[in-house]
């Protein structure tokens, strides 16, 4: 998932490529949108996965 904020207006609240926008940012996981987007000048701000102690301990483990 990546967030999307509006390159000018933080007080932008409208629906674009079919994204809802609220208070200048919106959420969009498609690439091909979210591309769209970064193309026409919004920052794009993606969410990294949350590691778990699953995948912590695998990390440990290789080190």
């Amino acid at each position: 998932m990546a967030k999307i904020y509006h390159a000018t207006d933080k007080a932008y609240n409208c629906v674009r490529a079919n994204v809802r926008f609220t208070n200048g940012v919106a959420e969009c996981d498609i690439p091909s949108v979210i591309a769209w987007f970064e193309k026409k000048g919004f920052k794009i701000e993606e969410d990294k996965p949350k590691a778990t102690a699953r995948s912590k301990a695998k990390e440990t483990e290789s080190e």
